[in-house]
């Protein structure tokens, strides 16, 4: 099943490699696993604010990504996989 977002979650994994942080975000991706859910909650409680300063739909791609497994899962296949 694919999601609405994934073509973001793509872009997101596409400029973390060409800036070499890949390695790092998956790490810390890793490590955040449980509190991911939280994380998701946290977006969705402060996405007024938060739109302020990042596109709606940004926010709902990272808030999906947080709270399905399947979706971190493939975001980390993509951020790992070599050019």
């Amino acid at each position: 099943m694919q999601s609405q977002y994934e073509k973001i979650w793509q872009n997101w994994a596409k400029k973390l490699q060409q800036l070499g942080l890949h390695e790092f975000a998956a790490a810390i991706f890793r490590a955040s696993g449980p509190f991911n859910l939280v994380g998701a909650q946290l977006i969705y409680v402060t996405q007024p604010v938060l739109n302020t300063f990042v596109q709606n739909d940004n926010l709902n791609a990272l808030a999906t990504l947080l709270e399905e497994p399947k979706y971190s899962k493939s975001f980390l296949e993509d951020l790992l996989e070599e050019n």
